[in-house]
């Protein structure tokens, strides 16, 4: 993946980083040990 509007904006950049390591609204429920979202 490359990491998109890296050097135009980064404001974009730090959203887009941290939607990859936080998913936008994912109660724990949904995720079980092994998180679906990782595969």
């Amino acid at each position: 993946m490359k990491q998109i509007g890296k050097n135009s904006d980064p404001n974009r950049s730090v959203g887009y980083s941290q939607s990859l390591r936080l998913p936008p609204v994912v109660p724990n429920e949904v995720i079980p040990g092994d998180a679906p979202f990782l595969r």
